[in-house]
């Protein structure tokens, strides 16, 4: 029906440009589903200009009298790196440093040092990472550590991407494995939203006090840059460490030096202590070892996993030491796991992952996966029933000023000097600060995110340690209630109008304040109709502040971890960053209807949904935004979005098949490696049709297949990492 009206405005001017990425001779555009694979990585080539100094300084490592690295020889060095794929090579700017904190990380390879690398691009990305660890594998026991990265995240924990890859070094070869860094990418990659990231401090171990003072080594902030982004970001960081704080104190850690998992943490801490023992990886137990993420939306700390010197062919050892790791544990725990680690399904989809990561897979190969699965499975069942006969568990419940006092006495008593930061009071773009000698200093906040990070300030020592440890104590403001007919959690601040039917399954909920809201969380929505009346928000200036608030929420109406079955969301008015939320959820939607929203209208992150029928009517910023998830749109109809109709962002896959987006600045924009397969289009008085390019440094570009599009506007701009085709049958 729509034949006499086709008119299509692709022209080869931007469907075939010759421009190509400035970094790769291919378009990423071209080939987004291989660039997702690690075994599509042919080599990585490092070339550093300056390898005389670099050759150099890798050899006073080695003659130097020590069994550890010194941090003065981490010099940083300019390089170029190229990463060759069968399809193309790409070249960009990096820096590399030496790696590791013992001598284990550098030996002489033929006449040339073959050392561990740390890795950070300035241009592009691998795999989406653009911090990266090349390290010597025996550092890491191999296969072992590909294998453990890879049994953890089958099974929900934050793991880095590990794999093996050919490495050359100025011109030298060698087998080494990447790791990617503990960074917003790799969070991103297990659909979680960017926040703190924590981890054991380390700069007090090494040198000539080696783990002299490991029990005073706190904890430190590794994203900084994030702390800076706004007002938010400051308070979930500053409540967080001081919580993470705590857990370091020694008299809140097991025998062995263990942190005590069970502070303001999740099961999943039990979990992770579990998997950890069966399968050898108990060094990333250690306090300087230890990496955290603080999940705002769990309101808890969840672990990253970072060098565990796994040995999966390990039997596990229930002697005395390991009376540390069973105190770990509450008395009725239960492993979760257990029908997984054993299922057909578990084992076929590892294997097809192990296969990817290893070079030149075989039947020795084969062989230690198998044998690594079944003595995982057989340290399993001994610690389960081990767990079963414990009697005395010994879980710490220290009082927090007596234990920070006791920190104070073994501070003084081994002679460590250093600065304690015991109160702080944030205002503008400072924060004055109060030291345990009641001294006061005021400091930029720049300044301060580098006394949380790297514990050092005008070449003095810092730590955090207030003794108010809930400085922004906010969380009685919230009311939550366990939904029986919804089979999960209701979350909202004060100043909203809450009416749930139950009979007709509706809810109507009213905003009485502009900044209000509510999260449905871990619930089931089959047949509701939920009704969002907002405040009328016209005349509301945009401010400088970070679309998401203290508590990590961007909606007036947020949905978490939900299941759809049919429902319908309508909204109107909110005051919020954005109107409706929707984050790792899935589902078939039936209606979201959207009018007079302060800034963006509908934003869904991480999720698995198909929408039948989407309706919106004046947007302050997008009307529809998508990211890093799976979305199918039957009918969408979007009017005056100030900023884009249609935002597809961050390696989302989207198909649209019935589009109409009228008076907004852009139709749609496809960027970072995601790819949308439009059906019919038809757009008018738009400044911009169809837009397609990289934003982010850690993706690539965005790909467009077109059926078929009506578009009064000649404006469509592709850059040169992306792509655009028409197609005449469209599926994802």
């Amino acid at each position: 029906m729509y034949k006499k009206y086709l008119i299509f405005i692709i022209t080869y001017l931007f469907l075939f440009t010759d421009k190509v990425n400035a970094n790769c001779n291919f378009k990423t555009a071209d080939y987004i589903e291989e660039l997702e694979l690690t075994s599509i990585i042919k080599e990585i080539g490092i070339e550093i200009p300056d390898s005389r100094k670099f050759v150099k300084n890798s050899m006073k490592i080695l003659l130097e009298d020590s069994l550890t690295i010194n941090p003065k020889f981490r010099k940083k060095y300019d390089s170029t790196l190229n990463v060759k794929y069968p399809f193309g090579t790409c070249s960009y700017n990096a820096k590399v440093w030496q790696n590791g904190d013992l001598k284990d990380h550098i030996r002489w390879n033929k006449n040339y040092p073959l050392t561990s690398l740390n890795v950070r691009m300035e241009q592009g990305n691998i795999l989406n990472a653009v911090k990266f660890k090349l390290l010597i594998p025996e550092t890491r026991n191999g296969l072992n550590e590909i294998l453990g990265t890879l049994i953890l995240r089958q099974l929900g924990f934050i793991a880095p991407e590990t794999f093996e890859t050919v490495v050359s070094i100025n011109g030298h070869k060698s087998l080494m494995i990447f790791q990617e860094d503990s960074r917003k990418e790799l969070l991103e990659r297990h659909k979680r939203r960017e926040g703190p990231i924590f981890e054991g401090d380390e700069s007090i171990l090494w040198g000539n006090n080696w783990l002299t003072f490991e029990e005073l080594s706190l904890s430190r902030l590794i994203n900084w840059k994030w702390f800076l982004k706004g007002r938010s970001s400051q308070i979930i960081t500053l409540n967080s460490l001081a919580d993470l704080q705590q857990s370091y104190l020694p008299s809140y850690q097991l025998e062995g030096n263990v942190i005590n998992p069970n502070f303001r943490a999740k099961s999943n801490f039990e979990d992770y202590y579990f998997m950890m023992s069966v399968m050898g990886g108990q060094h990333a137990l250690r306090p300087h070892n230890r990496k955290f993420y603080f999940n705002s939306l769990e309101n808890s700390f969840e672990p990253i996993y970072y060098d565990g010197n796994f040995n999966l062919n390990l039997e596990i050892d229930l002697g005395h030491n390991w009376l540390s790791f069973s105190n770990a544990f509450s008395e009725n725990y239960i492993f979760p796991f257990s029908r997984e680690i054993n299922n057909k399904e578990f084992y076929n989809q590892l294997l097809s992952q192990f296969k990817s990561r290893v070079i030149k897979f075989n039947q020795k190969k084969l062989s230690y996966f198998n044998e690594s699965l079944k003595n995982i499975s057989t340290n399993t069942n001994i610690l389960i029933k081990h767990l079963k006969n414990i009697q005395d568990f010994n879980i710490i419940n220290s009082d927090y000023l007596k234990s920070r006092n006791l920190y104070k006495q073994l501070m003084n008593k081994k002679n460590l000097k250093q600065n304690i930061i015991k109160e702080y009071d944030i205002f503008d773009d400072n924060v004055m600060i109060t030291k345990e000698n009641n001294e006061k200093n005021i400091l930029s906040l720049k300044d301060f995110s580098q006394i949380i990070s790297k514990n050092y300030f005008n070449n003095e020592r810092y730590i955090f340690l207030p003794i108010n440890k809930e400085k922004f104590n906010y969380s009685q403001e919230l009311t939550e209630v366990y939904v029986e007919e919804l089979n999960g959690f209701l979350i909202f601040t004060p100043n909203i109008s809450l009416n749930i039917d139950s009979n007709n399954k509706e809810i109507l909920i009213r905003q009485m304040h502009l900044n209000s809201w509510v999260l449905f969380k871990d619930v089931k929505l089959s047949d509701w109709d939920i009704r969002f009346e907002g405040i009328n928000i016209e005349n509301r200036q945009i401010n400088n502040q970070q679309r998401f608030n203290k508590y990590g929420i961007t909606g007036c109406l947020n949905f978490y971890k939900t299941v759809f079955d049919k429902s319908s969301l309508r909204m109107i008015g909110g005051g919020c960053e954005d109107g409706i939320n929707i984050i790792q959820s899935k589902g078939l939607i039936k209606l979201i209807e959207v009018k007079n929203s302060f800034q963006d209208s509908i934003d869904l992150d991480f999720s698995d949904l198909k929408i039948n029928f989407i309706s919106v009517d004046s947007s302050g910023n997008d009307c529809f935004d998508v990211s890093g998830g799976n979305y199918i749109l039957d009918k969408a109809y979007l009017n005056r979005c100030m900023d884009k109709g249609l935002s597809i962002g961050e390696k989302s896959r989207v198909e649209a098949n019935n589009t109409f987006i009228t008076n907004s600045n852009i139709g749609i924009s496809v960027k970072d490696l995601s790819i949308v397969n439009l059906g019919i289009l038809n757009m008018s008085n738009n400044k911009i049709c169809i837009e397609a390019k990289q934003k982010k440094q850690e993706f690539g570009g965005g790909r467009i297949l077109l059926k078929s599009s009506i578009c009064e506007s000649s404006k469509i701009f592709i850059d040169e990492h992306s792509n655009m085709s028409k197609v005449d049958y469209y599926e994802l």
